[in-house]
């Protein structure tokens, strides 16, 4: 496969699924694996220096369903990536419903996770009361779930939704009010 591939491969896209960046081929095919390997094992013994244990034990499940998504999403791109360059399409058509399949797995985690250090909408206010820590991860959760459908509609709307641009301002803006919001509401 290595001789089949180009000697620079896409590493990044743009909203409009087109590449904009690239690395050498030797990065783009065997480096992106080494970080996901070493990023499991991070995902996987971070929660061993835990100082919430038990809420870890709790949360298990949900975090290796994350995990396990986690892999999935980046496994995807890898294969992904080397089709792109071998029978070029845009790449939206992948990554736009890997992102929301990956929000809504994120929006999961959110609402089953239990307070730690780790996993979640971390601040020391959240973490000092498990009651704000609850209602901010499900307010969190809410938002991610409905965001992995409407960034999963702009993919058959691209005129209407910034392209199914993710990582527009507007959406970072929204996403923090909201948690903000509803953090202070639970506060009360």
């Amino acid at each position: 496969m290595y001789n089949l591939v180009p000697d620079r491969m896409p590493s990044h896209w743009n909203a409009e699924g087109e590449a904009d960046s690239y690395a050498p081929k030797a990065a783009a095919l065997f480096v992106l694996p080494t970080i996901l390997l070493v990023l499991y094992l991070i995902l996987t013994f971070i929660t061993r220096i835990e100082i919430y244990k038990e809420n870890i034990k709790k949360s298990e499940t949900p975090y290796f369903k994350f995990r396990l998504a986690f892999v999935v999403f980046m496994f995807g791109l890898y294969v992904a990536t080397i089709i792109q360059v071998l029978r070029p399409f845009s790449m939206n058509y992948f990554i736009i419903p890997a992102m929301s399949f990956l929000f809504l797995f994120v929006s999961q985690l959110l609402r089953n996770i239990k307070r730690n250090f780790f996993i979640g909408f971390r601040t020391p206010w959240m973490l000092s009361s498990e009651k704000v820590w609850d209602a901010t991860n499900k307010a969190a959760s809410r938002f991610f779930m409905a965001y992995s459908f409407v960034i999963l509609i702009g993919l058959f709307f691209p005129l209407h939704s910034d392209s199914g641009n993710i990582t527009h301002p507007y959406s970072r803006d929204c996403c923090a009010g909201v948690l903000f919001l509803q953090a202070l509401q639970a506060g009360k």
